[in-house]
């Protein structure tokens, strides 16, 4: 009796992370009562591993940030549902999913490919899609004027995209 009183006291108290749920909701994916610590590790992983991605490239910079985000509201606060409300994206057992996958698989492929290797990779146009979210204003300064004007035509670009889509198609369909 005394170990379990022991260990209740314990785990509520503020030395020890809080994840008080009982369920995900989701089949498969159980609560992770120490979430806010492995998704932390992960995260600090992730950084150390984009180290071997050029400190330009698009990639490592939109990671190195939104990671970086992500440490700061988990060093900001205790409980996950805190974590939770303020990253706006899944739930912390999910996060640390995506963040064992970026981890273990897009990050060593990334880095596999190298694709910065490749001459001219600067100059090529990527289309665009800036999306806020979680708490805060996102800061677009380090975007380009001509970024964010493409940033702008969204619906334009959408649409231009589409059409082309269509036009493929009916191209295929008069093939066959």
């Amino acid at each position: 009796p005394m170990l379990r009183t022991s260990a209740v006291l314990f785990r509520a108290s503020r030395l020890v992370p809080i994840n008080t749920k009982t369920s995900t909701g989701f089949t498969e994916v159980p609560v992770i009562p120490n979430a806010r610590v492995i998704l932390k590790d992960l995260y600090e992983r992730i950084l150390v591993k984009t180290k071997e991605i050029p400190e330009g490239y698009p990639y490592r910079v939109d990671l190195e940030n939104l990671v970086n985000h992500r440490i700061n509201i988990i060093n900001e606060e205790e409980d996950c549902a805190d974590i939770e409300e303020r990253i706006a994206s899944d739930q912390v057992e999910l996060l640390i999913h995506k963040a064992r996958d970026e981890l273990n698989e897009a990050l060593p492929a990334l880095i596999e490919l190298a694709p910065w290797k490749e001459s001219g990779w600067k100059d090529k146009q990527i289309p665009l899609i800036i999306k806020e979210v979680g708490d805060g204003s996102m800061d677009l300064s380090s975007f380009s004027s001509e970024e964010m004007n493409i940033f702008s035509r969204t619906h334009e670009i959408e649409k231009e995209l589409a059409k082309k889509k269509e036009e493929e198609e009916a191209k295929k369909q008069k093939k066959e």
